[in-house]
């Protein structure tokens, strides 16, 4: 479930960064779920997440504190990124970093309690705007609970290689990883295909 914000709560107009906000004044919690499952909430907060950071990315601060701490790394950048804190820097770091309005396929989300909250790791591939080919990523989040609702306290981003346009059968992969030359891999016959 995700909160509105009142008018007279709101950091800045949707699409722009927020102003200012003072360190006593938080964005409303997104979910909203005191007694939800985790691995519901998990789910709920994922899809609700990679929703907004696609159709209004500029609405995807509101996930944050003051007090967050969020990454974005690319291969390229040999993992110097400095992270960024705060909901301005956030806001900033959210619409620049090319994920904007990024088509999310998410391939699996796994999710563990832990002392403060729920650590959320979620894998999958983006579609960025302007780029040819989706490209594999993994992101985890730190979910803490904040008067029954949570925030996002840590989130890193990391953007893999391409990804790869088919993966191999899975028998070769299967036999491979098993140390089975592929050579002397048994060849698949399709369904209903003459063997000869």
């Amino acid at each position: 479930h995700v909160k509105k914000q009142p008018a007279a709560a709101r950091s800045g107009a949707p699409g722009q960064p927020p102003a200012a906000t003072p360190s006593h004044a938080q964005p409303p919690p997104p979910v909203e779920s005191p007694d939800a499952g985790r691995a519901t909430l998990a789910d709920l907060f994922q899809r609700e997440y990679y929703r907004i950071l696609a159709d209004t990315p500029g609405s995807t601060y509101r996930f944050y504190y003051e007090e967050s701490v969020v990454s974005r790394s690319d291969p390229s950048d040999l993992g110097v990124t400095p992270p960024v804190t705060g909901i301005i820097a956030i806001n900033h770091k959210i619409l620049n970093c090319g994920l904007a309005h990024a088509q999310t396929i998410i391939t699996s989300v796994d999710h563990q309690d832990t002392a403060s909250g729920i650590l959320v790791v979620v894998a999958g591939t983006m579609a960025l705007k302007g780029e040819p080919m989706a490209r594999r990523f993994v992101q985890v989040f730190m979910l803490v609970n904040r008067s029954n609702s949570y925030y996002i306290s840590n989130d890193v981003h990391r953007l893999l290689d391409t990804a790869p346009a088919a993966p191999p059968p899975i028998a070769h992969r299967t036999l491979a990883a098993c140390g089975v030359p592929l050579q002397h891999a048994p060849q698949l016959v399709p369904h209903g295909a003459p063997n000869g």
